[in-house]
């Protein structure tokens, strides 16, 4: 089962900050990482505390083994191909799915086995709306 979890990306930077720039991306595995930075959020307060924790832990696992951390380039960015390769994936482990254009200029896709139990996630991105998706429905099981 793939899983998704948050990297330490490292991009080179404009000369008057460092020779580098590092936040965290979410990582997609084999079908890339996200764009652009993410930021923590959560449902409460407990949600985004738990978000911090797991983000700080990637940062200290990238100080302790700077091999993790990812180089920033564009081929690694989730792109339309690599998210329909997600979307692939979710049929064969048996999932339907539905992608809607709103009017909002967002793209909204869902994932569900039960018709009763749909998981997804709109992004203005289709890529990302995709991956989002995928996540929130395996991460749901």
């Amino acid at each position: 089962m793939r899983t998704w979890n948050h990297r330490v990306c490292r991009q080179k930077s404009e000369p008057s900050y460092g020779e580098y720039l590092y936040s965290i991306r979410e990582d997609f595995g084999d079908y890339g990482y996200t764009q652009n930075p993410i930021a923590p959020t959560g449902e409460s307060l407990e949600d985004l505390r738990w978000v911090l924790e797991r983000m700080l832990e990637t940062v200290n696992a990238a100080i302790l083994k700077p091999d993790l951390i990812l180089e920033d380039e564009p081929e690694n960015h989730t792109g339309i191909a690599q998210a329909f390769e997600a979307v692939e994936r979710m049929r064969e482990l048996g999932y339907c799915y539905k992608i809607t254009a709103a009017e909002s200029g967002q793209t909204r896709v869902s994932f569900w086995k039960d018709e009763y139990d749909a998981h997804g996630a709109a992004d203005e991105n289709l890529p990302m709306a995709i991956c989002l998706a995928a996540k929130a429905a395996m991460e749901g099981e």
